[in-house]
């Protein structure tokens, strides 16, 4: 499956599990060598913001882990929110979450996704965000 797309949409990873950024890198490898998308991972919040304060680039979507240490994918979904509006946001993790709790709906996080992750639901949901 191909990931359509008009432009390179960049893809922010954040997951203090490295082997999780390995698996991504392996499954989106055709959509990254056609050009489709572009994936930045990074192994904790703080990791992120400091790469997009020295790098001014788009996030077009957002996936991260809920649970790090220091700060967690919630606060990381607040500040990416409020930095670049128009970004999907989609969080994961292994605990039990209420995905219809309003503090997640005011944020705009599109959805939840359970670990251990299933990356064909994963590449299917992404898909669905580029045609939309």
């Amino acid at each position: 499956m191909n990931i359509e797309a008009k432009r390179c949409n960049n893809i922010f990873f954040v997951d203090d599990e490295s082997s999780l950024h390995t698996l991504i890198k392996f499954k989106f490898k055709n959509e990254i060598k056609e050009g489709y998308v572009k994936t930045f991972h990074f192994h904790s919040a703080e990791d992120c913001l400091k790469y997009l304060d020295a790098n001014p680039i788009d996030v077009d979507i957002l996936f991260s882990d809920v649970n790090m240490p220091q700060m967690n994918g919630i606060e990381l979904a607040q500040i990416i929110r409020s930095k670049f509006p128009s970004t999907t946001i989609f969080l994961a993790t292994a605990y039990s979450l209420d995905p219809t709790k309003i503090e997640y709906k005011n944020i705009g996080i599109k959805s939840f996704f359970s670990k251990p992750l299933d990356f064909t639901h994963i590449k299917h949901t992404i898909s669905q965000n580029f045609l939309d």
